[in-house]
């Protein structure tokens, strides 16, 4: 991917910044050893539907935003 990335002229901030974060979480794997599925990621994480993307930001701590769902699974 990384290779992939070079080629399409991405600037290293961009791959940093983006590239990175989104494909290393989707596949846990370096960019620079990871196979052609990033492509695949991409295309269903942000050009499978038109609101695609748009990402959510939560509104509180992700504390407490995980706190709130653990309590409700364990009331049920």
């Amino acid at each position: 991917m990384l290779d992939w990335l070079r080629e399409k002229a991405q600037p290293a901030d961009a791959i940093e910044r983006f590239w990175r974060p989104v494909l290393v979480s989707a596949i846990n794997e370096e960019l620079g050893v990871m196979p052609p599925h990033g492509l695949q990621v991409f295309r269903l994480a942000f050009l499978a539907k038109r609101d695609n993307y748009e990402m959510g930001i939560p509104a509180v701590p992700l504390g407490e935003l995980y706190a709130a769902g653990a309590g409700a699974r364990r009331r049920g």
